[in-house]
């Protein structure tokens, strides 16, 4: 269906304003009337759905030994070449952190910082204790043997 065709038919369902999604993400048609002329405009913006970080290590398993212990699990991993593999951790609230042996994907340590709820919970799972800082948060870290931090924290609530 070409896109007149669309913006007609929702028009003809909806008139003056309609904002009807074309099936793709992030993929809106607009159809509207002004000054006696139908309008219809095509929105495929570049919204920011999901940042994932890229951890540079020198193994996987580095990373994997520190985000089992929250309850990340390998999702997946791929050798793109010359043995430098690259992985994605998930957690099954859905977030994802990506781990990468390429020096082309950044140097290290990095810190990684994980908003979290329930931090006390979270931080009894990982065998360690969390915190309360000066700077209104409720933390913990843990370290991996690259030395990447991976630092989680909650706002102290009063």
């Amino acid at each position: 269906m070409k896109t007149a065709q669309i913006c007609e038919l929702v028009y003809l369902a909806t008139p003056w304003r309609v904002n009807a999604s074309c099936g793709q993400r992030n993929c809106y048609y607009f159809g509207f009337k002004y000054g006696g002329v139908d309008y219809c405009l095509i929105y495929t913006g570049f919204m920011i759905e999901e940042v994932v970080p890229v951890v540079p290590v020198s193994a996987i398993a580095v990373a994997e030994a520190v985000l089992v212990r929250v309850g990340f699990s390998l999702a997946w991993q791929h050798n793109p070449g010359k043995n430098l593999m690259y992985a994605e951790f998930q957690h099954p609230d859905g977030i994802a952190v990506h781990a990468s042996e390429s020096r082309g994907d950044g140097v290290g340590p990095v810190v990684v910082y994980f908003r979290v709820s329930k931090i006390d919970q979270l931080a009894e799972t990982a065998g360690v204790t969390a915190e309360d800082q000066s700077w209104g948060m409720r933390e913990f870290w843990l370290r991996d043997a690259d030395g990447n931090t991976y630092r989680f924290g909650q706002p102290i609530t009063e």
